[in-house]
Order: structure tokens, then C-alpha cells, then sequence
């Protein structure tokens, strides 16, 4: 597993500084640390999972007046989320299994309120929900925010990312120092390294690989 030393030693070679005279492994952690946020939000936005979690809200929302989750309600959204990908719903204390709301994209309509819920969006850092005419509970499924980085001995929980990390790192580097040219070659590696990680994780996610079922189950 790669960790945070891998990356510094990258971005060095890429700002053609491996004896450390001006790209120091201290300097370069911030930049690393930014850039490990970053992609993986780039990741998440574009529905490649890294961290995914799935909790059940507490407690349920209460009925007609709830209609919006986030960190100042209650329930409220879990401190550690990045991104949230699904929501399910029940009536609060009964025995009926959860069922998926639709998302929706932008504010919601003006519809009329029900039993259920039935829909949700994701705008200005929050789930808005139409609100329902009795108490639901929620589950809720969401990117979660990796480990932060500590030294560099941590480790990068994003597979094949040493390359794309090391990239946005020299970039923010170079930016700082004022080495403009620099910064947007390694800005445009940073992209080209990234979205080919995403794009390779998202159709590993979404293909499904058939089997061919042995003779004797024919």
C-alpha cells in the first residue's frame, strides 16, 4: 500500500527537485493532504465509491413540519459525511421493510404531502424531503470522509491514486512558489491522471461480469 512518503517522493521528481532544495517533505504535506481531499471528493461526486456507509437516522423524523436533514437537525447528517448516494424510508416502529426514495435533482416541487415521503434532494449541504403525515424512520447510505493524513507514514486508502496525488500536490506546490508554468503541467496531470482512476473505478463498479454456469447445473 502506498502511503504519504510515496507521494512526497513523486511530486519531488515531477517538480525536479529529488534532492528536497525547495520541495521539502514538509512543505509538501499540506499540499498532499489538500489534494487527498480533493480527489476523493472528485471520486465521490462522480459516484466512484471509496468509503461507503450506511446508517439508520436517530431519531425519526417527525411528522409534516421535517423536511430537511442536516447538521444542525435532528436526526442530522453523520459528521463524517462527504457525499450521500441513497435514502430509504418506513413508518417509525413498524415492522414493514425500508423502501427507496427517488432523488431528484434542484429544489423540490410543490407537491402534496403523504404518508410517505416517496422523494429527496441534495442542494446547499442538505437533504430537503417533502415532509410526511406521520413520523419515518430513514436510512441512509453515503461517501464517507477517509482517515485524515498524519505523517508520512500514512497510508493512501485510494487505490492507484499515487500518481494523481503526486500530481495535485506538485501543483499546489509549484502555485505557492510562484512556478505558474510548472503548476498547470502538473494541474493538467492531476486531471488526466484523476478522471482515468474515476473513470476506471465507476465502470469497475457498474459492469457485471457473467459467469458461465458449470455443466452440471445446466
Amino acid at each position: 500500500m502506498d502511503k504519504v512518503g510515496d507521494v512526497y517522493n513523486l511530486a519531488q521528481w515531477l517538480l525536479n527537485d529529488v534532492g528536497q532544495d525547495v520541495y521539502t517533505d514538509a512543505y509538501l504535506f499540506e499540499p498532499v493532504k489538500s489534494t487527498y481531499r480533493r480527489l476523493q471528493r472528485d471520486m465521490a461526486v462522480n459516484s466512484a465509491k471509496v468509503l461507503e456507509e450506511t446508517v439508520v437516522l436517530v431519531p425519526d423524523l417527525t411528522p409534516i413540519t421535517q423536511t430537511t436533514i442536516d447538521n444542525g437537525t435532528s436526526p442530522s447528517l453523520p459528521a463524517d459525511l462527504l457525499v450521500p448516494y441513497e435514502l430509504w424510508e418506513k413508518p417509525a416502529g413498524g415492522t414493514t421493510r425500508f423502501q427507496p426514495l427517488t432523488k431528484k435533482v434542484g429544489p423540490l416541487e410543490d407537491f402534496d404531502q403523504s404518508q410517505n415521503l416517496c422523494i429527496w434532494t441534495w442542494y446547499s449541504n442538505r437533504i430537503n424531503l417533502i415532509g410526511a403525515t406521520q413520523a419515518i424512520t430513514v436510512r441512509l447510505s453515503y461517501e464517507k470522509l477517509l482517515p485524515a493524513l498524519v505523517d508520512a507514514t500514512s497510508d493512501i486508502l485510494i487505490n492507484g491514486s499515487l500518481d494523481a496525488l503526486a500530481a495535485g500536490a506538485a501543483a499546489l506546490a509549484a502555485s505557492q512558489k510562484g512556478a505558474a508554468d510548472m503548476a498547470a503541467r502538473a494541474e493538467g496531470m492531476y486531471l488526466d491522471r484523476s478522471n482515468k482512476l474515476i473513470s476506471d473505478m465507476v465502470q469497475a463498479e457498474t459492469n457485471i461480469m457473467v459467469r458461465r454456469l458449470p455443466f452440471r447445473c445446466r
